[in-house]
């Protein structure tokens, strides 16, 4: 886990838990803080074994074409 209970993302996220995590990334429970709204929001991770440069890139691409597609 990235985040913990608590932590602020992006200056306007805080993490209230994590919902689910996958191969390539983490979703979590946030608390948008200027509108006191709960939303989702997935994190890629970077703390993979391995996942460096190309194979980084990669993932970066799969995961923007979810959110296109989202």
């Amino acid at each position: 886990m990235i985040y913990s209970k608590g932590d602020i993302i992006l200056g306007k996220y805080r993490v209230e838990k994590l919902i689910d995590k996958g191969g390539s990334a983490e979703v979590y429970q946030v608390t948008h803080l200027n509108l006191n709204v709960l939303r989702a929001i997935k994190i890629l991770r970077r703390d993979l074994p391995g996942v460096t440069g190309e194979l980084f890139n990669e993932y970066v691409n799969r995961f923007e074409q979810e959110a296109r597609l989202g």
